[in-house]
């Protein structure tokens, strides 16, 4: 498991740096939002995707 993965699917909290979040089109920061909220609020595994990638 790649650390974009493992940081959606396992941590409580992370960060990413504003100018390089600037840098993602709104679909994407959607995607992994849905998907680390789908992990805190509803227990759900992340699915490996290209898409969740972070760096």
């Amino acid at each position: 498991m790649v650390l974009s993965h493992m940081l959606v699917d396992r941590a409580e909290n992370f960060f990413v740096s504003p100018a390089h979040l600037e840098c993602w089109p709104a679909a994407k920061r959607r995607q992994i939002e849905e998907a680390f909220v789908g992990t805190v609020i509803r227990s759900e595994a992340v699915n490996l995707s290209p898409k969740l990638m972070l760096f």
